[in-house]
């Protein structure tokens, strides 16, 4: 449906709750209680079936019928069952948007209470209203004073909108916010998503000015293709991070089952999400550390670090997290550590991390940053200050600062402890300075900038022009399968063969039959030593032998290098297969010429489909240990 009609969400002029009342716990009561307590500016119009005169002194009405004139939006908080019903009335009096924020619409314990999604789907289609939810938390848009949520919390202004599909966690996520001082520009979620979806709010919220950043939670990709084209669209002018819960197929919560060649869907995720220009991240305080970080990057980035400490115990943490994490720790220029040897006592080594004395004092601390940030080896600072004697906190915090304002390159710090450092954490926060509390998360933070900035990468990457070298028999090749096949078919070997070599793969000379007796017959056409590979229909998917190398079965046999040799071995794969495979018929078997380790490569390659992300190619090693080794590029 795109963002028609989308205004009246974020911009209602009048509002009006279904089924607010101002009993204690009661949804619709605290949807009337937000909305007053945000200050907001527009008409609020209580519907009440009980005939409540007013309602938080708020006038009220008692049918749907009776509202005077329609308003920009309705906020449905009755019970499932009446759902649909409500959607018909306020349709009739002209209503276009509504929030459905009423539960439980996925319950199926009896015929009574049992809402029915295909009728309010139905229903959608023919009214043409836009339905936000249902199950949503709804919507906060602190700027303009709107909080139409449940919210137990209030919501901070900032310029940080968070889009998700999980009510509950955006609760968690908005009272861990509102205690750290974090704001937001607009706080929404989908729940089920029967009309609106997440492309759609994306689209429109990406546009508007006080959203910088958008923050997006997944649960689980739906309209992928469309999700795909609105992130992309969004992160070429703001910065977007997601986190994508649900990673692991044999989850009993959300079972997601992977792709055929994949051990993981999430691998396909995240390579979506990368190439979209999206950020992801792992857990809830990375996704703000991230948004502190990236948010004041300076224009100049680069992936080699260099690291000032003035402790050796705090440096070791930084080290194991940038090595664990894959960074690049710079190495100095010549002249660069020709200027830090003479600003550093004998005993202090000019290389990367530069330890200090822990009674470190400002003016070193600044000489040294200077120094370093004009190495042209060095893209960004990490400076970790640990309190002690003889050193002070707030000076060498306002020494760095001053440094940081005269360079375009990236600098983080971690000032360790909480409470000696919190001045200098303040004045690192008003000079738009990204400050941590551990070097490890500091680093974290680092390499998702590193991160961010190789997704921006592939988000402008264009493919290169290529002739790929393709056989005569291509287009021949083509018609031939087409007529051989049809849709859910397997290729045999043979064509399998055909095709890798019309597009210029050299293969392995090889011999494919259906039957034992004709293999050996045919088999003297194949130069020795040979290989024998059986063919069963399981065996057509990665990882159908599964990935515990205990449990793995072999099916093929090496080194054979006669006739007599070939029927024995023939039998025993015959064998295994049909112990282990009982319900997969053998397909036939494949003589090849044996190439040993050295001289060859093995790989196994795909094209897969996901029924919501769309085409894919996977490319990894092969052979015997491949699915134990999960050497998977997508």
């Amino acid at each position: 449906m795109g963002t028609r009609s989308l205004e009246r969400f974020v911009q209602p002029e009048s509002i009006a709750v279904i089924g607010a009342s101002d009993r204690q716990g009661s949804l619709g009561g605290a949807i009337v209680r937000n909305l007053l307590e945000a200050g907001y500016e527009g008409k609020i119009q209580p519907v009440n079936s009980k005939g409540y005169k007013e309602i938080y002194g708020l006038p009220a009405v008692a049918k749907i019928s009776q509202l005077k004139n329609p308003p920009d939006l309705a906020i449905i908080c009755t019970p499932a069952d009446s759902v649909a019903r409500v959607i018909k009335q306020l349709h009739a009096i002209g209503v276009e948007a509504a929030m459905v924020l009423t539960g439980g619409m996925a319950r199926t314990r009896s015929r009574q209470f049992r809402p029915n999604s295909e009728k309010i789907d139905r229903i959608v289609k023919q009214t043409r209203m836009r339905i936000l939810g249902p199950d949503c938390l709804g919507i906060v848009i602190p700027h303009r004073k709107l909080n139409a949520s449940f919210l137990h919390v209030p919501v901070r202004q900032g310029s940080i909108a968070y889009i998700g599909q999980s009510g509950t966690l955006a609760s968690g996520v908005m009272d861990w916010a509102y205690s750290r001082g974090i704001g937001f520009s607009h706080v929404a979620t989908l729940g089920r998503s029967e009309d609106v979806t997440l492309p759609d709010l994306i689209d429109y919220i990406s546009q508007e000015p006080k959203a910088r950043t958008l923050l997006i939670q997944l649960d689980e990709i739906r309209s992928g293709r469309a999700l795909v084209r609105s992130l992309r669209a969004a992160s070429r002018h703001r910065l977007v991070l997601a986190v994508k819960n649900n990673r692991f197929s044999d989850s009993p919560l959300n079972p997601v089952s992977s792709p055929k060649g994949l051990s993981r869907r999430d691998d396909l995720i995240d390579e979506v999400l990368a190439r979209a220009g999206v950020l992801r991240v792992n857990a809830t305080d990375e996704l703000f550390d991230c948004v502190d970080a990236l948010s004041n990057r300076r224009e100049r980035f680069g992936p080699r670090l260099a690291v000032i400490a003035n402790g050796r115990g705090p440096a070791i943490i930084a080290m194991d997290r940038l090595l664990h994490d894959g960074g690049e720790l710079a190495t100095f220029t010549k002249d660069g550590s020709q200027v830090l040897k003479s600003q550093l006592p004998d005993y202090v080594k000019a290389e990367n991390p530069l330890l200090l004395n822990p009674e470190l004092k400002p003016e070193q601390l600044s000489a040294v940053a200077k120094t370093v940030l004009t190495d042209r080896n060095v893209d960004a600072l990490l400076v970790i200050f640990t309190p002690g004697l003889g050193t002070d906190a707030q000076a060498n915090a306002e020494a760095l600062i001053e440094v940081a304002a005269h360079t375009q390159k990236m600098v983080l710090t971690s000032w360790v402890g909480e409470y000696s450092v919190e001045g200098a954490r303040a004045s690192f926060d008003r000079a738009k300075i990204p400050t941590f509390d551990t070097p490890d998360n500091a680093i974290k933070s680092y390499m998702y900038m590193v991160q961010h900035q190789r997704t921006q990468d592939l988000l402008r990457e264009t493919p290169e022009s290529i002739e790929i070298p393709v056989s005569a028999q291509h287009a021949g090749l083509d018609e031939e399968i087409r007529s051989s096949y049809k849709a859910g078919d397997y290729l045999s070997p043979p064509d399998a063969y055909k095709l890798l070599k019309a597009y210029g793969y050299s293969c392995a000379d090889s011999i494919f039959r259906t039957t034992p007796n004709k293999l050996i017959k045919d088999a003297q056409a194949i130069p020795k030593p040979w290989v024998l590979r059986v063919h069963h229909k399981d065996y057509l998917y990665p990882f159908a032998y599964g990935t515990n190398p205990r449990e793995r079965i072999r099916s093929v046999v090496r080194d054979l290098h006669n006739e007599k040799e070939l029927l024995p071995a023939i039998d025993s794969l015959s064998q295994v297969i049909t112990e282990r495979f009982p319900e997969s018929p053998i397909l036939g078997y494949t003589v090849q010429t044996m190439h040993r380790a050295l001289d060859n490569l093995q790989f196994s390659f795909g094209i897969g489909r996901d029924n919501e992300v769309g085409p894919f190619i996977f490319f990894g090693g092969g052979g015997s240990t491949a699915d134990i080794l999960v050497d998977r590029q997508v």
